[in-house]
């Protein structure tokens, strides 16, 4: 478990904040003592994800309804975070669209990649990719004047990015994979570090058809709550000096230490097998 307030005053901005692994990590952040400003495309999921951080401690979310595909959007959301809590200390990427934007049964007749709809490609790489740009370019420039940030985009493994069926999710992620590599090397001895987290593992969203209602967890997939703890972590003084890796949350052993939990969710660099 995270421990209460180790995040004490920071600003962290979530991105698809609302829903799935984004709602968890807001609520985790905001018990760690975090301040939270949570994006998303529905009044009523913010609503909701303000609700439940209210259980915990008043005025530490705020939910802003932004769309990750539109720099203006990004801007104004860096600058909500600056206006309504002080700066920007931390952004994690997670707002993210997947394959059922291509089909609802793309897990069992999944369609090429020419036979994908354009309105599909544009929406998925829109937002997987330049939202992630946009939402960057936005809060780095506020961590470099601080001298200090902590920028996390959430990311899937190798071999969805390159498996029969996941174009054009996959690719989308590979370009995530990419830029967080240059962006890390742009951004060394600034004092603001980039990681990229993936969960290890499929995870009950509505990224999958009948998911996102616990329906899932009974055939072997994980919580939506899965990267609490590795973000967290991420997010807060303990993870400072690692830079440009990449962490499987899968793999974070909660009955271990969290430096100990951290190394072991840690996968090597350069990570075997390559992408191709």
């Amino acid at each position: 478990m995270t421990l209460p307030m180790l995040l004490e005053g920071r600003s962290v901005i979530v991105t698809g904040g609302a829903r799935g692994i984004g709602l968890e990590l807001s609520i985790a952040l905001v018990s760690a003592g975090a301040n939270v400003v949570a994006t998303g495309r529905s009044k009523q999921h913010l609503a909701q994800v303000e609700h439940r951080a209210g259980l915990i401690t008043s005025g530490r979310l705020h939910g802003v309804l932004a769309d990750v595909r539109f720099a203006e959007d990004c801007e104004r959301v860096a600058s909500i975070a600056t206006d309504r809590f002080g700066g920007v200390g931390a952004l994690v990427n997670n707002a993210g669209v997947a394959m059922r934007l291509v089909s609802e049964d793309f897990e069992t007749n999944p369609p090429p990649f020419w036979q994908i709809g354009v309105d599909a490609w544009r929406e998925i790489v829109d937002t997987n990719v330049s939202g992630v740009f946009y939402m960057s370019r936005a809060a780095v420039p506020l961590m470099l004047e601080q001298r200090k940030g902590r920028l996390i985009n959430i990311s899937t493994g190798p071999r969805v990015m390159r498996t029969t069926g996941w174009f054009p999710y996959g690719a989308s992620k590979a370009a995530l994979e990419s830029m967080s590599a240059t962006w890390a090397q742009e951004l060394a001895g600034s004092g603001v570090t980039v990681n990229v987290a993936r969960p290890g593992v499929k995870v009950d969203t509505d990224l999958f058809p009948n998911g996102g209602r616990g329906a899932r967890l009974s055939e072997g997939f994980a919580a939506p709550s899965i990267m609490n703890d590795l973000i967290v972590w991420l997010v807060s003084d303990a993870s400072e000096g690692i830079h440009g890796r990449r962490f499987n949350a899968s793999l974070w052993d909660s009955s271990k230490p969290t430096d100990e939990a951290a190394r072991l969710a840690m996968l090597p660099y350069p990570e075997l097998p390559h992408l191709f």
